[in-house]
């Protein structure tokens, strides 16, 4: 340990990485700037992908990639064992270097063999103001797995903010302003604090990841086994008729003194409920980021929770739904490398902005967008006793909602269409809306591959493969979950061309008393 330190401290003070050395280093980081210093002309290397995609990395390749040296960056990952000794989930990158150059960088992510290079829609190009709008926290490179990803999010990039500007001068007068923490508790530091199920009788639960889902803040029990040696903790998912029950709620390994929560909170947080998300997770899982309301308890340093200033506090429910949308998962699964969704990830995705709540729909003239979406997450997220807290902040007095599987289907499906049209607008013909400052060049090339709003809809839907194979099994081959979105964004469509309401499916209407 005496000598790695003394090696680092020897890095950081000879000067000569002024990006590479920062924080902790990275041998292959000192390699590529040092070539990148040896050479102003070509330079061909074989490095980690982080060296475009970590926030270790951040600084070198803001560096290369703005004094125009980088040529191009191809990803592979080392499943067909290219490097026998290598870990077959290790990601490299063919890294290429020239002199600087005005020309774009030629980039290529998800690779497994070189014969894939010459699918040429997997490959694009980003300028240094498509990175500093869909990165501009740390200007790293999204991994795009085709060249229609790259044109969807850069697209919506360009009409909505990051979530968290880190620069004061760029955070707009209607930014979220939210505070992101690792949690409320370490679980192994804090591990001290806990107590038994028999002693908690004045105490709250201890939320780990597994025990939440969409809108499903007791989507599991965590139990302990009397015989497993390993692996204990394992979740155990509560039924149809355990959710039908307001009084049933998930039950944790571990509890904890409501007063060493309240102490944890104070000054940052005044409610009696939390939003989070899950920070364990995967592109290539059904769903990446999963965010819920959770009562306000032990939260797990694994469960990032984020934070609304004061004056956005009340909106809370509108930020959570867009945060569950199809659309911002998929935003999400393009920026994501690893398997861990931490807050450099979270606080660049695209949502729409605090000011976007009061403002009518299009679908429903007269009717705030706050007004329309607050029933549809009140019912969605209150369905136990233990987030009246967060109903009672809704504006709700009454009982949790009864839990049924296809209410929440149809009200999930609207609220995704809904965010669909926000983040994909059309005009009155059902072709792309441009944004302020968009070149007709840059709307051919998105029109090129996707001809209408519509159509990127359906291929955003197209690549959460895992939700469709579990519909086609469930439903004799039919992905309904893409089915009803696309009906209810249609029929939103057909209403704002008509200037009359949307007309919902759901009988009784959302968050309906009866």
């Amino acid at each position: 340990l005496r000598r790695n330190e003394g090696e680092r401290q020897l890095v950081l003070i000879s000067g000569s990485y002024p990006y590479g050395a920062r924080g902790r280093v990275n041998t292959y980081l000192l390699f590529a700037e040092l070539s990148s210093q040896l050479s102003v002309g070509y330079v061909g290397l074989i490095v980690p992908s982080g060296v475009a995609t970590d926030e270790s990395g951040r600084l070198l390749f803001s560096y290369l990639f703005n004094a125009g040296r980088i040529r191009r960056l191809w990803d592979f990952e080392n499943r067909e064992g290219l490097f026998a000794e290598v870990h077959r989930s290790a990601r490299f990158a063919l890294f290429s270097l020239g002199p600087s150059s005005s020309g774009v960088a030629d980039f290529c992510f998800g690779l497994h063999r070189i014969s894939e290079t010459g699918d040429l829609n997997r490959h694009f190009q980003l300028t240094s103001k498509d990175l500093d709008r869909i990165n501009p926290n740390t200007l790293t490179c999204p991994s795009f797995g085709s060249k229609q990803d790259a044109e969807l999010v850069r697209f919506i990039h360009t009409r909505l903010p990051v979530l968290v500007f880190e620069d004061p001068a760029r955070i707009p007068p209607d930014s979220w302003s939210v505070l992101t923490k690792p949690g409320l508790l370490n679980m192994a530091n804090d591990s001290n604090l806990f107590v038994s199920k028999e002693d908690a009788d004045s105490s709250l639960p201890v939320y780990e990841g597994k025990m939440f889902s969409f809108y499903d803040h007791r989507c599991a029990d965590v139990v302990l086994s009397a015989t497993a040696q390993i692996r204990q903790g394992q979740s155990e998912e509560l039924s149809a008729s355990d959710h039908e029950d307001p009084d049933r709620f998930a039950q944790p390994r571990h509890w904890i003194s409501a007063d060493e929560i309240a102490h944890r909170v104070e000054g940052q947080w005044d409610r009696g409920w939390i939003p989070g998300w899950k920070e364990i997770t995967s592109p290539t899982n059904a769903r990446t980021l999963i965010p819920a309301v959770l009562p306000l308890a032990g939260i797990g340093h694994k469960i990032p929770v984020f934070l609304p200033s004061t004056t956005n506090r009340s909106l809370s429910f509108g930020l959570v739904a867009n945060l569950a949308s199809y659309v911002c998962d998929f935003v999400c699964r393009n920026k994501l490398n690893g398997t861990s969704l931490t807050p450099f990830t979270f606080k660049q995705l695209p949502v729409l902005p605090a000011s976007s709540y009061p403002r009518e729909t299009a679908w429903d003239p007269g009717v705030p967008l706050q007004s329309w979406l607050l029933p549809r997450v009140l019912e969605l997220a209150y369905t136990a006793w233990d987030l009246r807290a967060f109903a009672h902040d809704c504006g709700s007095s009454g009982p949790p909602f009864h839990w049924n599987d296809e209410r929440r289907f149809l009200l999930r499906c609207e609220v995704d269409a809904a965010f669909f049209h926000f983040y994909l607008p059309s005009n009155g013909n059902g072709g792309w809306r441009p944004a302020d400052g968009e070149s007709p060049e840059d709307l051919a090339r998105l029109s090129s591959s996707f001809p209408t709003p519509r159509d990127a809809v359906s291929y955003i839907m197209d690549t959460f493969p895992i939700v469709k194979r579990k519909d086609e099994e469930k439903f004799n081959g039919e992905y309904r979950t893409k089915r009803v979105i696309l009906e209810a964004y249609d029929a939103m469509a057909k209403a704002i061309r008509a200037g009359r309401p949307y007309r919902t499916r759901l009988t009784p209407p959302p968050a309906d008393p009866t």
